[in-house]
């Protein structure tokens, strides 16, 4: 006999008619409840009677029967709900969505379709650690059933690692002047941020990457990170430029490679600083030739503070190493300032220590890139205090000096200080601003291009374009009040009303 059956949540099926080959008078009951199968489909089951007839004999008899699951008929048992864990990674501030599929396990249902919804969907920095989420199965019957799932979400420093033995070259246009952008390598991760400023010249900045097998380099007193970065700003036609004002750079370096030069040395990373020298990306390394010890910050950002960076203000671009302690170069600089004085250039600068320090070579260039000697100060061979220094340039040019100091040792070895930039206007050429003051538009007289600057009491910058000789300067936006309008290195206050 072909019975079917509706499927019971109780996980049983009854049957309750007596079989056709029982004889007169059988009075049969089941002697057991036939267990429901759970998957629609046809099942042939033995079911055995007991029972007595009319003259009080017991009958025992065994029937065969064909269950027939047919959800058709109603389905009223849950789905079956299965998880897996997940582990995510974020980035900075960003936000993850996830969805049921990835903490689903291979969910099912006896009766066909289903269905899943999370309890918690997205995750950001604020839910670093192990989160229980709740999926829930629902089938096409309305019946539903819940698994839990550990989702660990951790910080990830998105710090590029570099190649081994080969250098990688990234170009990014540097399209916003005060603000830092990201300059990314493989699979979009950090290599360095840079700030351009106010360079008109500079349109994009290119980076080469280089990184030995082992993560440190360098003799016992010199250790150093083997990854190097060579930095080189381009104007518009893709060209090398030197910059007119300081760059500021980010290099970021990954934490294994930090916590390598930090347990090496004994020197906390925030210590470390970036020093620069005239080698090029490739396998030769560090050479010393025109080192300079770079003023900088050690700093982080993202997502748990993952990515950890260096920071340093920067006109002479060239390949740039982490080192644990820069102060065993032979000089210390603590400072180093140009500035004008009547119609000379004066240079004061300053070192916390020295070590075999036979002299300072001032040197000169107006274009930033050739520099020649002009004169030479004494040093004072080996010092462990502060030295203040000074030298008056006599004869600078009209327009851009650049001015650095190059440091010789006793044996002929020689660094470099950082670039100062000071712009000298002759007496017969004056800037001037009219209307000053203006309610609409500004005009400049004796100048003939340049990029300018307007900036307020409080110092920010408010306004900045090119400027053509004879074309007007809208200022009818700005609020009335004090302004400076800086233009080729020269200021001039005005006012608007």
């Amino acid at each position: 006999a072909n019975i079917k059956f509706h499927e019971w949540d109780d996980s049983r099926y009854g049957i309750t008619n007596s079989p056709a080959n029982a004889g007169p008078g059988a009075d049969l009951r089941f002697r057991a409840i036939v267990p429901a199968p759970t998957v629609p489909g046809t099942y042939p089951i033995t079911v055995e009677y007991e029972g007595s007839d009319d003259f009080g004999n017991t009958v025992m008899l065994t029937t065969n029967y064909t269950i027939i699951v047919d959800c058709a008929l109603g389905d009223q048992s849950p789905p079956l709900a299965l998880c897996q864990p997940l582990e995510l990674s974020i980035i900075d501030d960003e936000t993850i969505t996830i969805t049921p599929s990835q903490i689903d396990n291979g969910s099912s249902d006896n009766c066909g379709g289903i269905s899943g919804s999370l309890d918690q969907s997205n995750f950001t920095c604020a839910d670093l650690g192990i989160n229980s989420v709740t999926l829930t199965i629902t089938d096409d019957a309305g019946n539903s059933a819940n698994c839990q799932a550990n989702v660990t979400v951790t910080a990830d420093e998105n710090v590029a690692n570099g190649p081994v033995g080969s250098c990688t070259s990234v170009t990014r246009t540097l399209d916003s002047p005060f603000e830092f952008i990201d300059v990314t390598g493989p699979q979009n991760r950090l290599i360095a941020s840079v700030r351009k400023n106010v360079n008109p010249n500079v349109s994009s900045i290119r980076l080469d990457v280089y990184r030995e097998a082992a993560l440190t380099e360098g003799n016992a007193s010199e250790r150093r990170l083997s990854k190097r970065m060579t930095l080189t700003p381009l104007n518009a036609s893709g060209q090398p430029v030197t910059p007119t004002t300081p760059m500021n750079i980010r290099l970021y370096f990954r934490d294994v490679e930090i916590e390598a030069l930090e347990v090496e040395t004994g020197v906390d990373r925030s210590l470390f600083g970036l020093v620069k020298d005239d080698s090029e990306c490739g396998p030769a390394g560090f050479t010393g030739e025109n080192a300079v010890v770079l003023a900088t910050m050690y700093n982080t950002r993202g997502c748990n503070n993952a990515a950890q960076y260096y920071q340093a203000n920067v006109l002479q671009f060239s390949t740039f190493f982490l080192w644990a302690n820069p102060a065993v170069l032979p000089v210390e600089w603590l400072s180093f300032r140009a500035r004008p004085s009547g119609k000379q250039v004066q240079l004061d600068w300053s070192t916390t220590s020295e070590a075999n320090n036979a002299a300072f070579v001032i040197e000169h260039s107006t274009d930033g890139r050739l520099f020649q000697a002009i004169g030479q100060v004494d040093g004072s061979g080996n010092s462990s205090s502060q030295l203040d220094y000074q030298f008056f340039h006599g004869q600078p040019v009209n327009g851009n000096n650049y001015y650095r100091i190059r440091q010789l040792d006793y044996d002929g070895a020689s660094s470099l200080s950082e670039v100062r930039l000071v712009t000298m206007t002759s007496d017969e050429v004056k800037v001037a601003v009219y209307p000053n003051p203006s309610a609409d538009l500004l005009y400049l007289q004796g100048i003939e291009a340049g990029a300018i600057r307007i900036i307020d009491i409080q110092g920010r910058t408010i306004l900045e374009r090119d400027y053509q000789a004879g074309s007007a300067i809208s200022v009818a936006a700005l609020p009335a009040g004090r302004y400076l309008l800086l233009i080729n290195g020269r200021s001039v206050p005005w006012v608007k009303i």
